[in-house]
């Protein structure tokens, strides 16, 4: 039978062929590059699975965080996995060249893209905004952001140089040296030689077999209370969560014994506000002081 999408911004077809000609079209760069095909294509499907997964984190577990997922480790998996001598041909180095040059993709925000476009899409329902108007607001919006971005870190760094944007230490702060440090690794795996990493293989095996006991278990016992997304957030980058996590279970749980659902609901508002106020407070008030480098390098915040 047929499936009804006349609800959606777009017919599902159209949104498979858009997928699979992007999937193409990045592979198609990516070889021509210097990438092999096999290469190229495990590299992309490893990120759409970051990407999908952590859509998943958004939408189920709620978690606003940015960095929620593996950094860096879509690559890295690859070489550990096959040792450099899966990724060299001889003396070749298209393939950890390549990758350094990806490292954005690896590091960057577009794991996380897919989740506020989910939480864009709820909004739409909750305020009754028609689906393809949000899906087109949030395509201009892209298109626009990239524009500016283009144009504001180019010139920035044409006209000042990025080694001296963020005081003057010629070190060129994080940003520089996050994408010196992926330069710098690849230039270490060339020379390794390295076989494929047996701790990290076994570590990913009982990773993936735990959480997959984890899915199987929630859905034997309705009840059962650890979640698989839980242990996926904790092993990616849990030091920051887990404690306002348990925080929040912890009154959660009081409130419900105290005083019902009556008193959970009414508690709403509250909890929004002290969202809304850590979010203006870290976002846009600290966001605007950054524009002063003396001040905001004594003590910086990290809008994740």
């Amino acid at each position: 039978p047929a499936i009804d999408d006349s609800d959606e911004p777009f017919p599902y077809k159209t949104i498979v062929w858009a997928g699979i000609i992007g999937f193409i079209v990045m592979m198609a760069i990516a070889v021509q590059a210097g990438m092999w095909l096999w290469v190229a294509g495990v590299y992309f499907i490893i990120i759409l699975l970051f990407a999908v997964t952590y859509a998943r984190l958004r939408a189920e577990a709620g978690s606003p965080m940015v960095w929620l997922f593996p950094i860096m480790k879509q690559w890295e998996m690859m070489y550990h996995i096959g040792g450099s001598a899966v990724l060299q041909r001889g003396t070749g180095w298209g393939n950890l060249t390549i990758f350094s040059m990806f490292y954005w993709l690896s590091r960057g925000f577009f794991p996380t893209m897919a989740g506020y476009q989910i939480e864009s899409s709820r909004i739409a329902q909750e305020g009754r905004i028609n689906q393809k108007t949000m899906v087109y607001w949030l395509i201009a919006a892209l298109l626009i952001g990239l524009l500016g971005a283009y144009v504001m870190h180019l010139q920035a760094y044409y006209s000042y140089g990025a080694n001296v944007l963020e005081g003057g230490t010629t070190e060129g702060g994080s940003r520089v040296q996050a994408a010196a440090a992926s330069w710098k690794l690849v230039s270490a795996w060339v020379g390794a030689h390295s076989a494929p990493d047996r701790p990290r293989l076994i570590a990913g095996v009982v990773g993936f077999l735990f959480t997959t006991m984890l899915v199987v278990l929630r859905s034997m016992f309705l009840r059962f209370p650890l979640h698989p997304l839980g242990f996926v957030m904790i092993t990616s980058y849990g030091g920051p969560v887990w404690g306002p996590f348990f925080i929040v279970w912890v009154i959660k749980s009081i409130v419900l014994r105290v005083g019902g659902m009556k008193l959970y609901r009414q508690l709403i508002p509250f909890f929004l506000g002290l969202i809304l106020g850590h979010f203006f407070m870290a976002g846009v008030v600290w966001g605007s002081i950054s524009l002063y480098n003396e001040m905001y390098n004594r003590y910086g915040v990290w809008f994740g």
